[in-house]
């Protein structure tokens, strides 16, 4: 089952103000989606990667507040290590429940390209 933020997908899929209907696994994933079995595990083959500097710069002023949040849980210096995290990460995992909604809509910005 494709998931994102929490909730299953349902078509259409609505990508770059393109309406598709049954999408494929690639266009999914671009659209911040992951694959999820049955038990609600995230399967490894959806690994999603988020920049950590995009991150903290779509945040702005609210960087500071999760930056407390991560460091009080012992995680900051692996957030602010990596230039990479990977959606399945505790450290990332622990930071999502921390974000407010409107930073979760933005969060597609700041996936990881090797570009």
């Amino acid at each position: 089952m494709w998931k994102k933020n929490g909730k299953c997908f349902s078509n259409p899929l609505i990508l770059d103000g393109k309406i598709i209907f049954n999408p494929k696994k690639e266009q999914l994933l671009e659209a911040g989606y992951q694959l999820f079995a049955a038990d609600s595990k995230r399967m490894p083959s959806s690994a999603v990667r988020y920049s950590s500097l995009k991150i903290i710069r779509t945040l702005g002023t609210q960087w500071e507040t999760i930056r407390k949040q991560l460091e009080d849980s012992g995680y900051l210096d692996q957030f602010l290590s990596a230039n990479y995290i990977q959606a399945d990460d505790p450290a990332f995992q622990l930071f999502l429940r921390e974000m407010p909604n409107e930073f979760i809509t933005q969060l597609d910005k700041c996936r990881w390209t090797n570009n």
